[in-house]
């Protein structure tokens, strides 16, 4: 065993004295102090650690089942109806009732005021709302179409004529310089032409299929005013062109002017006229100066372009 270590508490030397000398006076042998050996004090055991037993575990809380299912007696009509109480154990303890329809395969009951019938209310299909709603908006704008189309012309503004499918192109009145000083012998000199008021000219040549339209619904025979080569093209005699937008050919001056009376006429009867207004040819001023671009271009030498291939072939 180690020797009891210990200090002077007079001068401070350190002393060391064997253990069973412990408890005894002595003297320093440096100052001649008086002493008490102390006692040799034994240090504690180091902590043992012990392995304590685990908690026993504890058993979960038994919940109720999740969905009880409480069916009431089948009933007599075909629409029986089964009430599902669903509890649901938690924290806040709340409740949910929910209620399910099933349809049953008993026959009806003639005593059961809703044998027979689905209490549910059926909303309405789409297609049987949407179909019904698009016709009849397609026909209010088939019908503001109609009216639109086939209106009056307006003065200032292009418009149109009810089942022909030329458009009328607003011109109005102007002084202009007419004819060429380079052209044939009739169109010298150059001279100042005033169109005292605005008109309406088609847009195109009166096609085709207008001119068929004008002889079914007038039962004009075409032949008393021309000669034998009337509308030559439709019979097979002729190149040109007999379909419905191409310009109708082989119809002589008189053949024309018949042609704008009919549609003076049926115009008038419809409402579609102004008053005074008339359907004719147009005289040789108007038509130049609707050729050469009115009001929105310079002039053309021709109708409608500086170059006659362009425009006239």
């Amino acid at each position: 065993m180690d020797d009891i270590r210990f200090s002077c508490p007079s001068c401070d030397r350190h002393l060391a004295a064997p253990p069973d000398m412990a408890g005894e006076s002595m003297a320093c042998p440096a100052c001649g102090h008086a002493l008490c050996i102390p006692t040799l004090v034994p240090e504690p055991p180091p902590p043992v650690c012990v392995a304590a037993p685990e908690p026993p575990p504890v058993a979960p809380e038994t919940l109720p089942p999740v969905y009880a299912a409480v069916p009431l007696p089948k009933s007599i009509s075909k629409i029986q109806t089964q009430k599902r109480e669903v509890v649901r154990q938690a924290p806040v303890r709340k409740r949910a009732v929910v209620t399910v329809a099933k349809r049953s395969k008993q026959p009806d009951d003639p005593g059961t005021p809703a044998a027979g019938r689905d209490p549910r209310r059926k909303r309405p299909r789409i297609a049987a709302v949407a179909i019904p709603s698009a016709f009849l908006v397609i026909g209010v704008l088939w019908y503001a179409w109609r009216v639109l189309w086939n209106a009056a012309p307006v003065m200032g503004s292009n418009g149109r004529v009810a089942d022909l499918s030329f458009p009328l192109i607003w011109v109005g009145g102007e002084t202009f310089d007419m004819g060429s000083d380079s052209g044939d012998a009739d169109e010298q000199p150059v001279h100042a032409v005033r169109i005292s008021q605005g008109y309406w000219i088609g847009g195109t040549e009166v096609p085709n299929s207008d001119y068929q339209l004008f002889l079914r619904a007038s039962a004009y025979n075409g032949k008393s005013d021309a000669d034998g080569d009337y509308l030559k093209h439709v019979s097979g005699g002729s190149e040109m062109s007999t379909d419905s937008q191409h310009p109708v050919v082989w119809v002589s001056w008189s053949n024309a002017v018949a042609f704008c009376n009919w549609l003076t006429q049926r115009e008038r009867q419809a409402g579609r006229l102004p008053e005074n207004y008339i359907y004719r040819l147009p005289t040789e001023a108007e038509w130049e100066w609707a050729a050469r671009g009115g009001r929105a271009q310079p002039g053309y030498r021709f109708s409608g372009a500086d170059d006659a291939d362009t425009v006239a072939w």
